[in-house]
């Protein structure tokens, strides 16, 4: 929250006193530097969710929904993965909207592809394939994902998988 204020306080200074070039200069340096922290945390949320095995008790649950459940999972896992980082992730858009508005009036090709080259980083279309798929699941179905807590956390999806319907 300091780190966020004090980012919020230096743009405000600069757009007082500093050029556009100045302005998107920093803003690519923070930029860089938020992502970087970004992906350390997202890889260690990913390394978490492969050391943790849903319980016994939540795999009894599971083997009684249809696999279809399984298209589900994917989506829920996604959702802890982002949780478990949502102070970097959050501090990432904040980021590259700011400096995608402020590029409008510079209209720097280079700060462009960036920018969207880290939208499409941070927001793959193929999360919504999956959100798609559990969003389609039967409303009690749903219901019963939702309300397993394990699932708010990032968990080892296929293990999950595997010992619900494969085993």
């Amino acid at each position: 929250m300091k780190k966020t204020t004090f980012i919020l306080l230096v743009f405000i200074s600069l757009g007082c006193s500093a050029s556009n070039e100045e302005k998107i200069a920093f803003g690519l340096k923070v930029l860089n530097e938020t992502f970087n922290a970004f992906e350390e945390r997202h890889s260690i949320c990913i390394k978490q969710s492969k050391q943790n095995k849903l319980s016994a008790e939540s795999i009894e649950i599971l083997k009684k929904l249809p696999i279809s459940t399984g298209d589900g999972l994917g989506y829920l896992n996604l959702k802890a993965i982002r949780n478990c980082s949502k102070p970097e992730y959050n501090e990432v858009i904040r980021l590259l909207l700011t400096l995608e508005s402020a590029n409008k009036k510079l209209m720097n090709s280079a700060v462009s592809e960036k920018i969207e080259m880290l939208k499409s980083l941070m927001f793959p279309a193929s999360e919504l394939t999956s959100e798609k798929k559990f969003y389609e699941l039967p409303s009690n179905v749903k219901q019963k994902l939702l309300l397993m807590n394990e699932l708010n956390q990032p968990f080892d999806m296929v293990d999950g998988f595997e010992k619900a319907w494969l085993n």
